[in-house]
């Protein structure tokens, strides 16, 4: 079968073996000369070339975007490595700190190795040649992106807890690691389909006879039902999780405008002539609840301090019974009636 000529503007590449000539046009190639369609017209090596200058010249219509992963990648190696170095090394171990780090070396993982892997199958658009290179790529690409996802929601649990539920277990060290070796195995899990599934795919290029070889489902897995499944669970997983960081910092940022409110009123509330020291008897119960009142809005060691402040406030309802004067009693009472209210608040507000 012959294809008639095509009146075309100059075109982007020429290869001289095949007198094939082509431009691309919105991503697509235009036969400009007389070409069979069959296999028997061009050898592999005259396919090959031209394929490859169809690459280059994909490239060059891609650059803008391959220029904006570039940037990308070297602003996220940059940052992520300053937050490895100073999570790691600089601040002292805690939950937040081994969480951070944690999501710093995943999304170094990704700057490092899944960008790359993104420019390098942009740049062999028509002809990827290695198979086994591709289906690394997907696994590196796939691991560190469920890793890291994964990494914020415990994240965002963590905070919950510690701002909505700060008289319930929190979230240990031990735990974090706990979590951390669940999240490598998990991910690991839902990345080894990717070596199995993706490899060489062939397809018809705009030139007849001409069948180019992308980086993606292999041909024989093309439209079966595994690989219909296994995207459809991970963009599953992925809107699940959007959906509860979004809810739970929803939460928080709900219950931290509430507790804002409270504050506000109760100080407001006080006179300032209302925390004077009656006698030097009292002097002692003023430091406890200044240091209770103290824990109620700090965000370190919340629980330990909480219940210190409980027992002194039963230490304060002793003593106003042995006060003497009518004034000094009715100064703790008010005192008393405050701080219970504070403990009501920060074990309710959340439920």
């Amino acid at each position: 079968m012959v294809i008639t000529d095509l009146t075309v503007e100059p075109p982007l590449f020429h290869h001289p073996d095949s007198n094939i000539h082509a431009q691309i046009d919105h991503g697509d190639f235009v036969e400009s000369r007389h070409v069979n369609t069959g296999y028997g017209a061009m050898n592999d090596t005259d396919t090959t070339s031209i394929l490859r200058d169809m690459n280059d010249a994909m490239f060059l219509r891609l650059s803008p975007a391959v220029a904006f992963l570039a940037l990308l990648m070297t602003i996220g190696v940059m940052g992520n490595l300053a937050i490895c170095y100073i999570f790691g090394f600089k601040l002292g171990a805690s939950t937040q700190n081994f969480l951070l780090l944690s999501i710093g070396i995943f999304d170094l993982l990704s700057c490092t190795l899944g960008i790359p892997a993104e420019i390098i199958d942009l740049r062999h658009y028509f002809l990827f040649e290695s198979e086994e290179l591709c289906k690394i790529m997907r696994f590196c690409t796939t691991f560190p992106t469920l890793g890291s996802i994964q990494v914020l929601l415990v994240i965002a649990a963590d905070r919950y807890r510690k701002v909505c539920q700060p008289l319930y277990g929190q979230i240990e060290l031990i735990h974090a690691r706990l979590a951390l070796a669940a999240i490598l195995i998990v991910a690991f899990v839902f990345s080894v389909p990717a070596l199995y599934l993706y490899g060489h795919r062939t397809f018809q290029t705009k030139i007849p006879g001409i069948v180019g070889q992308e980086c993606s489902i292999v041909d024989k897995h093309a439209g079966g039902r595994f690989p219909i499944v296994y995207q459809t669970t991970l963009a599953t997983c992925f809107v699940i999780s959007t959906i509860a960081l979004s809810i739970i910092y929803l939460k928080i940022w709900m219950e931290t405008k509430r507790h804002r409110k409270y504050m506000k009123r109760h100080t407001k509330s006080i006179p300032g002539d209302t925390f004077v020291r009656q006698d030097n008897s009292s002097s002692s119960d003023n430091d406890s609840l200044h240091a209770f009142g103290d824990a109620m809005v700090s965000t370190g060691n919340r629980r330990s301090l909480l219940w210190k402040g409980i027992k002194d406030i039963s230490n304060l309802g002793r003593a106003r019974s042995r006060k003497r004067s009518r004034g000094s009693e009715e100064v703790m009472g008010m005192r008393s009636s405050i701080v219970q209210d504070d403990v009501g608040h920060v074990q309710f507000n959340c439920r």
